[in-house]
Parts: structure tokens; sequence; C-alpha cells
């Protein structure tokens, strides 16, 4: 029998092997070093997120193409956060459709050094979390988590209190915030003054409302004084919300008529009644203005037999399905009101033709009742005149502007609060009256400047189970799945061995 070597151990044999796996892995890095060349001079990006959540629309794509000035965008989230994948995916597509555009990112838990520095540069409140900060020269405007979705309530919202995130509105609201901090005029918000009410520029503990009036210049917002009641005030043009914070003395009837034509000509009015008139059993004032406008300022304080820590103040967790309290529903918010007034929209009976209908916001549990009686600067219930169950403490109204009136800037809102403490600096940080106050003047400075940027629709999937299947779900995650891979490996040890 002869022998020798094998054809394949011969060294030429041997030597061209290496010579083709040599060429093949030079023509794969080769291809590899075109591809990317190729990608980086002709880039294609592709959305396969679901509904096109990064696909930006062509009027976004306008305002970035026309930016002459670099805009800075601040990330403040948790990593936790919900929101936290849509609104970065989505800025990350801003950034890479314009060089003017920057993104960073903080993780205010990770992160607490860089994200207090950010908080103490741009005024942020310490208790603020999940907002995104956009900065062009100086000008600045906040957009905060609870702003950004869109929600939508069960069909038995009153018996299950459900809200389910419907769409998320982080290009209308991002877009927006570009070209605001673009814009060197700014937005005017006025505070009226002249018959005590709430300072805005005040540190002051409980009366003070600076932190409040930070608050409205988070929104890219200039904000001013004005008084109306002298013969030549009125309210001025450019005025887009009018704030009327706790006045403590009756406006002037030609005060009133001001009022009125502002609203209607399509003004925005936001009114907090204060507690001192409670105590004094006297009216506002302000009662036949806004009784015109479908809200009743109601001569009784609201208590809450259950959830009240003193007796005159109410926690809240009731909230209706209005844009405004929704996201305070779904996130099972909590709010403070230190010695609220009953405020509630008329009933239809009590509506004229011309009454815009409104929406109570925020009432108390079913454990509320009304106090109509005063004695020595306290409330009192008196027994067959006052109501129990649940009381409101917030109305909201709007109304379509008026056609063929120039003058007309959109619709009317209107929002009543039954307590002008909770504004306040000491009351803002309590449970969630921040987020309140922000949403509450997202709503009514909202002027529908990008209605072509609609919400990109979000669904949600709820699993609804028990006490019982969550556990066992639990130890067939932590037990289950890594018992199964140890007794795999021991059958297979135990058949090697054997």
């Amino acid at each position: 029998m002869k022998t020798g070597s094998s054809e394949s151990f011969q060294p030429g044999r041997r030597i061209r092997i290496a010579l083709s796996v040599t060429i093949a892995v030079l023509a794969l890095g080769s291809i590899a070093v075109m591809v990317n060349v190729l990608s980086a001079r002709h880039p294609q990006r592709f959305d396969w997120s679901g509904a096109n959540r990064f696909e930006l629309t062509p009027l976004t794509g306008k305002i970035l193409a026309s930016l002459t000035n670099s805009v800075k965008v601040t990330v403040l989230f948790t990593a936790q956060a919900d929101l936290m994948g849509l609104t970065t995916g989505l800025l990350q597509e801003y950034e890479r459709r314009s060089p003017f555009v920057t993104l960073q990112m903080v993780d205010h838990r990770a992160e607490p050094a860089a994200a207090n520095a950010l908080r103490g540069h741009y005024k942020i409140a310490a208790d603020a979390a999940n907002v995104v900060i956009f900065d062009c020269a100086g000008r600045t405007r906040m957009v905060y988590d609870t702003e950004l979705s869109e929600f939508q309530a069960d069909k038995d919202f009153l018996q299950s209190r459900q809200i389910r995130r419907a769409g998320f509105k982080g290009e209308m609201l991002f877009t927006s915030a570009i070209a605001s901090v673009m814009d060197s005029t700014q937005t005017k918000v006025y505070f009226l003054q002249g018959h005590g009410e709430h300072k805005p520029d005040s540190d002051e503990q409980f009366f003070g409302y600076l932190k409040f009036a930070q608050l409205v210049a988070d929104k890219n917002v200039r904000w001013e004084t004005v008084r109306l009641h002298g013969p030549k005030d009125e309210i001025p043009a450019d005025c887009e919300l009018l704030i009327i914070a706790g006045p403590q003395n009756p406006p002037l009837p030609e005060e009133v008529t001001r009022l009125d034509e502002f609203l209607e000509r399509g003004g925005r009015l936001l009114f907090l009644t204060n507690p001192i008139h409670l105590s004094r059993a006297e009216t506002t004032g302000f009662e036949l203005l806004f009784r015109k406008w479908g809200i009743a300022i109601v001569k009784a304080a609201a208590a809450d037999e259950v959830y009240s820590s003193r007796g005159s103040d109410v926690q809240s967790t009731s909230f209706s399905a209005h844009p405004i309290t929704a996201p305070l529903t779904r996130s099972e918010g909590l709010l403070l009101f230190p010695n609220p007034r009953v405020i509630s929209v008329l009933p239809p009976e009590m509506r004229g033709a011309e009454t815009p209908s409104g929406e109570n916001l925020v009432m108390t549990s079913t454990n509320g009742i009304t106090r109509s009686g005063f004695r020595d600067g306290m409330a009192y219930s008196r027994a067959g005149l006052d109501k129990r169950g649940e009381v409101p403490l917030v109305a909201a109204v709007e109304k379509g502007g008026l056609d063929g009136v120039t003058a007309n800037r959109g619709a009317t809102r209107i929002v009543v609060i039954g307590d002008s403490l909770m504004f306040g600096n000491e009351y803002i940080a309590a449970g969630s009256n921040r987020d309140f106050a922000n949403l509450t003047l997202a709503w009514l400075l909202d002027r529908a400047t990008f209605l072509a940027i609609g919400p990109k629709p979000l669904n949600e999937y709820r699993l609804n189970i028990t006490d019982r299947q969550l556990r066992f779900l639990r130890s067939s995650l932590l037990l289950g799945m890594p018992g199964t891979v140890l007794l795999v490996g021991f059958v297979v040890w135990f058949r090697r061995r054997s």
C-alpha cells in the first residue's frame, strides 16, 4: 500500500486557502468602507416606529430651515420616564435636520450635580421633574412632560376615573417652543393690580406670587402689571392672558365693563378668589361678570370631611377629563386648597342662549360639604341649606370667536379657581399644585398657532391581573426561568457523565 501525505496537507493547497481567505477579508472590508462612504455622502433614514412618530411635518421642516441662530435643547428627564424614548427620539430628528439645534440629555437622578446646575441656571424649581428646556440667546421656553400627552377618558370615566394616553404632542410643542425662542417679541401676560391682589414680584411666604410668576416666565412670556380703575386705563392690546389673583376689594363698574369687552374679543382670563372674602362673608364683586360667562362664584366655603388636615383645607384627587386636569388624573395627582370657595359652572337651566357651557375641573371627594354660614371669620354648615357630595372647586369655559369681529383673536377661555393661596409661594410646591398651575397656563396661552401639527396617535394596552396572578408571574420570572436553565444544564452534564 502506497503511503504519503494527503493532498489536503500539501503546502501549495495551504497557501491557496490562506490567500483566498485574505482576499475575501480584504474584499469584505473594502465593501464595508464603500458602504460607509456612500451612506455618509447620501444618508437615508427610515422611521420604523409605529405611526411614524419621529417623522417631522413640512411645517417643522420650514421652521428648522429658517433657523439662523443656535438653539440649545436640554432634556432633563429620568431614564424611567414614560415619554423619555419618544421625546429624545423626536428631538434627535430635530438635531439631525438642522445644524443650529444641539441636543443634551441629563438624567436628574443619575446626574444630580448636572441637573442641579441646570435648575439653578434656568431657575427651575427643585421639585420640578421631566422638563425640556429650549434656549436661544438667553430666551428660554420650558415644556413639561405633563403637557406632552393628549388623553382620552374611558366611556365610564365617572366610575372608573381611568384616562388613557391617546396622542403625543411633542412636535407641536417643540416646534412652537423653537419658534417662540427665535422670536424676540415675547407673549405678554398681565397681572391685574389695585384691588389687594397677590403681587407677582413678592417673595412673601403665603401671599407672594413670585414662584407662580416664574412659571409664567417659563413659557417664554413676559409679564407686567396693569390697573383698570383710572378713566383712561385699558387692558393692553398685546395682552394674551390677564391674571386676577386674589383681589380683596371689588372692582369698579367700568373695570367690569372693560373686562367683559376683553373677553368678548377672545381674551383669556385666569381668576382666583381670595379666602379673605370668605372670612368677611363677602362677595367678590365679579359674580355678575362670570355668571354671564357661565361660571358661578358661590358665597360658600368648600370642605371635605375626610380628605382634610385642618378642617378648612381640601385635598382633592377628583378631576374631570378636561385637558388641564386629565394629566393629573393619569398621574394620580393631589391638589391642596388651603381654604377654598365653591366654584361651579352654571347648570343648563340657568344658562341663557348665549352663555357658553363649561366644565367643573376639580371637585372634593364624595365626602365634600358646602359651608354657607360664617361666624367670627369661620365658615360652618347650615343644616338643610348646605349640600353634601362632590363640591366643585375649579371651573373652566371656552367660547369660539365671533365671526366678523376684526379684533377677535380666537376662542375666549376662562378658568376660575376657588382659592388663590394654592398658587402662593408656600403652597404652589404642595402636592401637584405646580403641575396644575403649569397646565392651566398652557391651556390658557394656547392660541393653536401650529394646528397643522397634530398629535401623533399612541396605543396603550392595559393588562388587568389579580394579586395572585402577579405573584405567579413574579415567581415564574425569578425562579422558573433560571430553574429551567439549571435543570437543562444538569441533564446535559449527567448525560455526558454517563
